[in-house]
């Protein structure tokens, strides 16, 4: 790259600054002076990666701003703090009896059966697909499981696919019979007759 290049690169990267600054400052006003840095750096680091590859944008101003906003949702996303198995497992409720205190006991004992039966579902998984879906429930995304894994971004999305379907087929088949364990419970019984003598 010669000097004139660098000029250039450098007066475009300032405009994009001030460009992802305006946007962030006009919808997200509530983040924080790091949070704005940070978004601004993902906005830049994500174009010269697309300019290393070769790709062109048809309306930069429209990429910046779908960039902006994506990078700032992640960001508020990250904020909320993500619910960990663990943390679950260890207190034995639930996010909702956690919030709520006027449940029956009837509820809270479903629950507590619910949560033991999707435990046993993912330990009955593969370990790779069992590691994919424990980090997805701790809030991971599916860059950060691939990373974490070893593999690549469509490994880890087939990973975690499969295991979720995996427990989510379990949940059903042990919702079905136990609607059908119901079902057969509220069935009368053989009737007795009475014989006169």
């Amino acid at each position: 790259m010669d000097l004139q290049d660098a000029l250039t690169a450098g007066r475009f990267f300032d405009e994009v600054s001030l460009s992802v600054k305006k946007i962030v400052f006009a919808s997200f006003p509530g983040l924080t002076e790091e949070e704005r840095e940070e978004i601004d750096q993902d906005v830049k680091l994500k174009l010269l990666k697309m300019a290393a590859r070769g790709k062109k944008i048809a309306n930069p101003r429209s990429y910046i701003w779908k960039m902006v906003y994506s990078t700032a949702l992640d960001i508020i996303t990250r904020r909320s703090r993500a619910l960990c198995l663990d943390d679950v497992v260890k207190t034995q409720r639930t996010a909702l009896a956690a919030h709520v205190d006027t449940l029956s006991p009837e509820h809270l004992f479903e629950e507590k059966e619910l949560l033991s039966l999707v435990e046993a579902s993912i330990v009955a998984l593969p370990p790779r697909r069992q590691t994919a879906v424990l980090l997805h429930l701790q809030g991971l995304g599916l860059e950060e499981i691939a990373t974490y894994i070893g593999e690549s971004l469509n490994a880890a999305r087939h990973l975690l696919y499969r295991g979720l379907d995996a427990v989510k087929q379990e949940l059903e088949a042990a919702y079905g019979k136990a609607r059908r364990d119901r079902e057969r419970a509220k069935e009368p019984g053989p009737r007795l007759e009475w014989k006169r003598t």
